[in-house]
């Protein structure tokens, strides 16, 4: 029949040799769980940067996008403008042609 034993008594019953291996062991799980907390903790503030950094990302690409429609309709405007002005420039050419002609 098997005694409930409990840790304390399991542990002082082992060899000296085998209780030190067993308590480097801990410590190096110990460690282990600390490195794997930080890392955690890395991600986690990685991750609310990230989502930071593409909200602003996404604010510029706004800006951006209105700037260009806005410089759409001015370059629009200024081509229409040299459009009209070439027009006008070509038929006072010819009117110069034609008085010369005659």
């Amino acid at each position: 029949m098997v005694n409930n034993l409990s840790i304390v008594d399991f542990v002082t019953y082992l060899p000296p040799e085998l209780v030190s291996k067993v308590e480097n062991l801990v410590f190096i799980l110990k460690a282990i769980g600390v490195i794997f907390i930080g890392y955690i903790i890395f991600l986690v503030v990685k991750g609310i940067l990230s989502v930071i950094r593409g909200r602003k990302i996404d604010k510029i690409y706004k800006k951006v996008h209105e700037i260009e429609k806005k410089l759409d309709k001015v370059l629009e405007g200024k081509k229409h403008k040299e459009d009209v002005s070439k027009e006008i420039h070509k038929k006072t050419k010819k009117d110069r042609t034609e008085k010369k002609k005659k």
